[in-house]
């Protein structure tokens, strides 16, 4: 650096006499005594918190260093000194179910089939009404009449609520499980006309109401009405739609032993029988399971005429 021209003469140098126009302002600035004495301060930065992240079995892990370790507390990392702040992680929304399609339409096909059992039971409960109230004074083409309009009512109802419940699936049963199911039901039949002769018989002596009264004349209407149209009917409601139905909903075991229950309640009108319907239900559910529709409507058929006719 050039010395000043006036070095020797006494009293203040302006700033102007030490600066040379050939060097740089920043060349002078360095140089000049006044910033030689300044103490250059420290930047430290400020402490900085971290999210102390927990694992599976506890332990925490320390972002900064990767320590992971399981503090009696949460505190200060033993590595690096950072202080792990613990927060609480907020939950996390569960995501909204998506309602199932197919769940509702299977409800919208139960709450069908019980609507249509309630006005079966209705209609059951009115003609019970009516042979009660009538007390033995109906005649038999009177019975017959009543029976015979019933039945229709019935039929109308299965014809009408039969498109409304669709198709429905069974599981499929190879040829030899059938053959062997249909093979076994002729037994299986025999077995359940002598046990309800034997319930009968047991119930009339318990409750002394005597011998069964004697039943009407069999003709080709009788054989219609008591025969071939419950077989026909009823299986179509109770052993494929609401079996059907009802299956999609609570499974096949369970539907099997509702709808039991739901052909015993639906006679009404012979309640002695109702505990042996119930059992024939169940008989004819699991028929209808293993063997197809038609076995279900052949033993409701040929369990019918015997009682009628031999009994």
């Amino acid at each position: 650096m050039p010395e000043p021209a006036d070095a020797g003469v006494d009293g203040p140098v302006t700033f102007g006499e030490w600066v040379d126009d050939d060097l740089p302002i920043a060349e002078v600035v360095k140089d000049l005594p006044l910033f030689d004495d300044l103490p250059v301060a420290e930047v430290v930065a400020p402490p900085r918190r971290e999210r102390p992240i927990r694992d599976m079995h506890g332990r925490i892990f320390c972002s900064r260093c990767e320590l992971l370790d399981t503090p009696t507390r949460i505190g200060s990392c033993r590595q690096c000194g950072v202080r792990l702040v613990h927060r609480r992680p907020r939950p996390r929304p569960r995501p909204r179910r998506r309602a199932d399609p197919r769940h509702a339409e299977q409800m919208k096909s139960v709450g069908v089939v019980m609507v249509f059992f309630v006005f079966l039971l209705l209609l059951s409960a009115l003609w019970a009404g009516v042979l009660l109230t009538s007390a033995g004074k109906m005649t038999e083409d009177q019975l017959m009449k009543g029976t015979a309009i019933l039945e229709v009512i019935d039929t109308a109802m299965v014809v009408f609520v039969f498109p409304i419940l669709g198709r429905v699936s069974f599981p499929h049963q190879e040829p030899e499980t059938r053959i062997l199911v249909w093979v076994s039901a002729v037994p299986l039949l025999g077995i359940m006309l002598v046990g309800n002769v034997l319930y009968t018989a047991f119930f009339r002596e318990l409750f002394k109401l005597g011998g069964p009264p004697p039943g009407p004349a069999v003709t080709p209407l009788l054989i219609l009405l008591i025969c071939i149209q419950p077989a026909i009917i009823e299986e179509l409601f109770f052993r494929y739609s609401a079996l059907g139905v009802l299956k999609r909903a609570s499974g096949m075991h369970a539907a099997v032993w509702i709808t039991a229950v739901m052909f015993a309640v639906i006679h009404i009108t012979n309640p002695i029988g109702m505990p042996y319907l119930f059992l024939l239900g169940v008989v004819l559910g699991y028929a209808r399971v293993w063997g197809g529709l038609a076995l279900p409507m052949v033993m409701h058929f040929f369990h019918n005429l015997i009682v009628t006719v031999a009994m």
